[in-house]
């Protein structure tokens, strides 16, 4: 939810952006039509010093909003970092910009008889870049990058190769979006990939899609050391990037057991990263905890322009009580249905199993490697027994693909077919990161990763109540825990026997 102060800043579509009388149902999802109008907008895209930028007020108006915004973003850039625009004339200055909309344009051609000598310059969004070129006669490359969402970011990446290269001394990066054309919002909506009830709420039971919203950024880029000797405000630094694609995946997305099979960019990354551990360049993230019942607290550092390292809000049943806004409470679940839990005899898993008995749950399956031999078994098993739960546990390792059908093949046949998952399968190997091997890396990564892929397709395409998957890979982290840094930070965050309600998610 986007917010300034304590104004909630998502609203209908401005009038003057398209009748949405036309184009909007939020009563139910109709072809040709879109279910909401929420969106992130801005107050004014019109106003523009056309005469400022040498641009004739019949040139501006047929000028894409966002190349006005880009250049108005541009002079600001300069001036926040303490360097006169006209001090980059003539120099080989590269520009970036991500930009995926040319919504402008589109709408212009609706209306032919409107159409005179700068639409077409207006129009294109492969001059947005070129126009900062030449407002501010800079002579390096000057290119758009369109790979939707993570335009500006991928702009960001080629920029930095730029100043890294050598090609370039300073380089201008931005973005830019606005929200134009109803018919995005159609499409969108046909894909059910918009809120119906216009918020954005990640990692949440309720979340129903995603909201669209305006904005841009512009900032100037050069190498540290060339900031430092010419005297420049430098507000942050850029240790490293990179960007790459993951090829023929078995579906649209990103397939994250990529990592395991392609790890020629994630070697490139960890050799940087080494050197500059090694240099000392790199130190350990300074980390501040905060219990949640001041949660303010945590993000009040994150307002000031500074490193301040990872916040962690901890969930600790000492503290002062939390009051958080009443949700709806959890589906109960089927008592005749099978619910599978990896790693499900110690730790998380175990927490999980009796969290999900807690909810209705009476048949599980719990997965783990060394099975009842597990030291937290007897005492667990005991327990669901003592709650009418009949757990079977099996000794098998999550990333059996075999092993994984052959337990839910049993639940089916015994008639409690399988109703949710949750994947808490881990393995912890401490080391730092110049001395971990691929073979310790790929048994930390194994369990999350192979294995969440496995249980999704044993899975299948049946109804589930829920899949609950903790955790996920990180680059860098903790010390010593290089690899698995937010398997780590979960079990310090959420160590307890009742899990929150929160982990309720389901599957999709």
């Amino acid at each position: 939810m986007g917010r300034a102060g304590k104004r909630d800043l998502i609203t209908e579509v401005p009038g003057e952006r398209f009748d949405t009388t036309q184009f909007v149902d939020p009563g139910m999802p109709r072809p040709g039509k879109s279910y909401t109008d929420a969106g992130g907008f801005l107050t004014d895209i019109a106003g523009f010093d056309a005469a400022y930028f040498g641009i004739s007020p019949k040139e501006a108006a047929q000028m894409d909003p966002q190349h006005r915004m880009l250049l108005e973003m541009a002079v600001e850039a300069c001036d926040g970092a303490g360097v006169a625009p006209a001090s980059l004339a003539g120099s080989d200055t590269a520009v970036f910009v991500g930009i995926s909309d040319n919504s402008y344009g589109a709408l212009q051609m609706l209306a032919p008889e409107g159409i005179n000598a700068y639409t077409m310059a207006g129009a294109a969004s492969s001059i947005a870049a070129n126009r900062l070129s030449h407002f501010l006669d800079l002579r390096g490359p000057s290119l758009i990058v369109d790979t939707a969402c993570s335009s500006s970011l991928v702009a960001l990446v080629h920029a930095c190769q730029t100043l890294l290269a050598g090609t370039s001394r300073t380089a201008l990066v931005g973005g830019v979006n606005v929200l134009l054309s109803p018919y995005h919002f159609v499409g969108f909506c046909q894909a059910s990939m918009l809120s119906p009830t216009g918020r954005c709420r990640s990692f949440s039971a309720g979340a129903d899609g995603y909201v669209r919203a305006e904005g841009g950024g512009v900032v100037l880029l050069k190498r540290l050391a060339d900031a430092l000797a010419d005297g420049d405000r430098v507000r942050a630094v850029i240790v490293g990037s990179a960007a790459n694609s993951d090829g023929r995946t078995p579906f649209y997305g990103v397939d994250l057991t990529a990592l395991l099979h392609q790890p020629d960019l994630a070697a490139r990354q960890f050799a940087e990263v080494a050197g500059l551990i090694r240099s000392g360049r790199y130190r350990p993230l300074p980390h501040s905890v905060y219990p949640a019942s001041r949660i303010d607290e945590a993000f009040r550092p994150m307002q000031h322009s500074r490193h301040i390292g990872k916040v962690v809000v901890a969930f600790d049943p000492l503290d002062e009580p939390l009051t958080v806004e009443r949700r709806a409470a959890a589906p109960r679940l089927d008592p005749q249905g099978t619910y599978l839990v990896a790693g499900g005899l110690s730790g998380f898993g175990a927490a999980s199993a009796r969290w999900l008995a807690d909810r209705g749950a009476r048949r599980l399956a719990l997965v783990g490697r060394r099975g009842g031999d597990s030291p937290e078994a007897p005492a667990l098993l005991a327990e669901l027994a003592e709650r009418g739960v009949g757990a079977v546990v099996h000794a098998a390792d999550v990333t059996d693909a075999g092993a994984m059908r052959r337990i839910v093949a049993e639940a089916d046949a015994a008639g409690h077919p399988l109703r949710g998952v949750v994947h808490s399968a881990m393995h912890l190997d401490d080391a730092g990161l110049t001395d971990l091997t691929d073979e310790r890396f790929r048994a930390v990564l194994a369990p999350k990763l192979a294995g969440g892929a496995v249980l999704d397709e044993v899975a299948g395409a049946g109804p589930l109540d829920l899949f609950l998957v903790y955790s996920s890979a990180a680059a860098v982290g903790n010390v010593a825990q290089s690899p698995y840094v937010a398997q780590r930070q979960t079990e310090v965050e959420h160590a307890g026997d009742t899990l929150p309600s929160a982990t309720d998610y389901p599957r999709g």
